[in-house]
């Protein structure tokens, strides 16, 4: 399992919830999911979750919301 993440400060919540609910399999990659050196790390995955970031006003993620940086 593989957790990837832009900012260095969300990785570590993320490492510390899975120290939390004491989950262990995963390898935690910072980096930009997009990007062909974390593509080629994850090249193994069988499913990916995809969470984008968004603005606070947005209670609800939709696909009309969604735009590419």
């Amino acid at each position: 399992m593989y957790a990837i993440e832009r900012n260095p400060e969300k990785l570590e919540y993320a490492k510390k919830n899975c120290e939390l609910y004491s989950v262990s399999n995963v390898e935690f990659i910072l980096g930009d999911a997009l990007s062909e050196s974390v593509k080629e790390k994850v090249s193994d995955a069988n499913i990916i979750f995809s969470d984008p970031a968004r603005p606070l006003s947005e209670k609800e993620r939709t696909l009309e919301t969604l735009s590419l940086l």
